[in-house]
């Protein structure tokens, strides 16, 4: 069987009903199977996706891979970078899963391949309805192409002449590349080193691999003149922000010095299930860049990436029941009403295999019933929503006091964790002193921190509390100072050391001059917790990189849609390179 021309590279996450249509519309593709290999390159879904690529592999001629991963977040750049190292064709595809392709897709492709040169195409958006009455028929038929609108074809012939407009006047980013429709050659994908894989949830890093292509001297043109896809519909994934607008991911887009070859990239050692039907038997292995597992995997996707997990937590010496004890006692804030929040605060605590002891869910005060005194409300909209975590806060602090807790871990529902938390949480307390304070998980770094090893800082003033613990004397002056409902700076102005804050506080904002102490109070907790971080007298300890962020949704205290990130800091993010 000679070597194939073109791999079609298809990502997917737990929607197995269009994952198999879009395979049927490859199934009948009208150039030679031998020229063509297929990598699913799956997310870690538990749903039915590793059935849907197996009976899809045993009816077809071509070879078939399929690769996954322990889910943590969406990580697309992840997924396609595991696709390539899988698949062994000069030329490469990618596609997502949720589309369908015409019956001679492959052969125009070929057909059009030109050297140092990236295809990048659209989709056909089908609705609702037609997306449900879309069945194998259809699909062998080819008959999809007359059910689109005709808004979305007058969309995409504007768009294929304004594509012949870019070429033409040769504009450096025009057309644009999107992933879910890419031919790129690949010796320019490895230039590159791929996807980054730092962009994790949706968005702009299709923009960043178009960008560092571009520097390597890769042209672009549009193939929406000859051939495109059929997006098939589905709800929006939950990381979804319009334009990716104040993201981690914008954030790595903007930083003004972006090398071509990305340093998290497809030359990086990434542990991946992969399995292979190219022989029609299901041969199953596991791949990895720098080790080899031996063992044998079981047919349902939730096993295979629970085995995965076990696997890569032993063979790095992270331990659960080394960290069981660790803590006291772990909390997670919650509010009553919010039930859903927990669950999915429960799943994520299960898909990462939690390290530590099982996390108590706590009854968040509310602070639209439980409502804020005189002095605070109306200083600032979210006065309600931060006044409540200031008073769960202070009612978790009080309850350890009483019980003589002596290590304490603080969550709230919608911590996001990174791939791999254990093996990271344990290298970091691993590196951390037994007479620390507070340790913060995740968080905000505001003023610059010090750099005590290559994994831990020593913290000046972190803000945001979705996972900070909390030890010894440190809990009962922390719970003592919260309850005084001090000013934010009540620190810095016993004695002298207060005089200068004042001051550049007035040229700051000359209006605090008239200020009372009421006006300088704040119903933020992390605020108070900075206060106390400044004054030097405890030990902070933090990761050089976060290992917990915010999960997108609706912020209990902001009341208002947010984006899932992790919060970083220009010089944190400069140190942590460097380290």
């Amino acid at each position: 069987m000679s070597s194939p021309e073109v791999a079609l590279i298809i990502s997917s996450y737990e929607r197995s009903q269009h994952l198999a249509r879009c395979l049927l519309s490859i199934a009948h593709q009208q150039c030679p199977h031998d020229q063509m290999e297929i990598v699913v390159t799956d997310d870690g879904s538990k749903d039915e996706t590793l059935d849907v690529v197996r009976e899809f592999a045993l009816t077809v001629a071509f070879p078939v891979r399929f690769t996954t991963h322990h889910h943590t977040q969406f990580h697309l750049a992840r997924c396609r970078n595991e696709g390539v190292r899988a698949s062994s064709s000069p030329y490469l595809i990618f596609l997502d899963g949720d589309l369908l392709v015409p019956n001679n897709f492959v052969q125009l492709h070929l057909c059009h391949r030109r050297p140092r040169t990236t295809f990048v195409g659209d989709s056909c958006w089908l609705d609702r309805a037609i997306s449900e009455r879309i069945g194998p028929e259809s699909i062998r038929s080819c008959t999809v192409v007359d059910w689109t609108t005709r808004n979305e074809q007058r969309r995409l012939r504007w768009k294929a002449i304004r594509a012949m407009i870019y070429g033409t006047l040769h504009l450096r980013n025009r057309p644009r590349l999107k992933g879910g429709n890419v031919a790129v050659w690949r010796e320019d994908y490895e230039r590159v080193n791929g996807y980054d894989e730092d962009f994790v949830g949706w968005g702009l890093e299709d923009t960043d691999f178009q960008r560092r292509l571009q520097q390597h001297g890769v042209r672009f043109k549009s193939s929406i003149g000859w051939t495109r896809t059929y997006h098939l519909w589905h709800p929006r994934d939950p990381s979804f922000v319009p334009r990716a607008r104040a993201t981690n991911n914008e954030s790595l887009l903007r930083q003004t010095s972006r090398p071509s070859q990305c340093k998290n990239g497809l030359r990086q050692s990434t542990d991946f299930v992969l399995m292979d039907w190219s022989d029609r038997s299901e041969t199953k292995r596991k791949r990895s860049m720098t080790n080899q597992y031996d063992s044998d995997l079981k047919h349902s996707a939730s096993q295979h990436i629970r085995v995965l997990s076990e696997s890569l937590r032993t063979s790095k010496g992270v331990s659960a029941m080394s960290l069981d004890n660790l803590f006291d006692r772990v909390i997670c804030i919650n509010l009553h009403d919010r039930t859903d929040r927990w669950t999915q605060f429960c799943n994520r605590i299960d898909k990462i295999d939690w390290p530590f002891r099982q996390p108590e869910r706590f009854r968040a005060i509310n602070g639209k019933i439980c409502m804020p005194p005189d002095w605070m409300r109306n200083r600032y909209r979210e006065c309600e929503g931060a006044w409540g975590c200031y008073q769960s806060h202070v009612r978790i602090l009080e309850d350890a006091l009483l019980d003589n807790v002596a290590k304490l871990l603080i969550l709230e529902d919608d911590a996001v964790f990174v791939s791999n938390f254990a093996h990271h949480v344990g290298t970091f307390l691993d590196e951390v002193t037994d007479e620390w304070d507070h340790l913060y998980f995740g968080g905000e770094h505001i003023l610059t921190p010090n750099s005590v090893s290559a994994g831990v800082y020593r913290c000046r003033q972190v803000h945001r509390t979705h996972a900070h613990a909390l030890s010894g004397e440190f809990i009962r002056q922390a719970y003592e100072y919260l309850i005084s409902y001090p000013t934010i700076d009540q620190y810095g102005r016993r004695g002298l050391t207060g005089i200068w804050p004042r001051v550049k506080r007035v040229l700051r904002r000359p209006t605090s001059l008239f200020a009372t102490s009421h006006m300088e109070r704040s119903a933020h907790v992390d605020h108070h917790f900075g206060a106390m971080h400044r004054t030097d007298k405890f030990n902070v300890f933090a990761p050089t990189k976060w290992l917990v962020g915010q999960s997108a949704g609706v912020s209990d205290i902001m009341d208002e849609p947010v984006a899932e990130q992790f919060w970083k800091w220009k010089t944190t993010e400069k140190r942590s390179t460097a380290a």
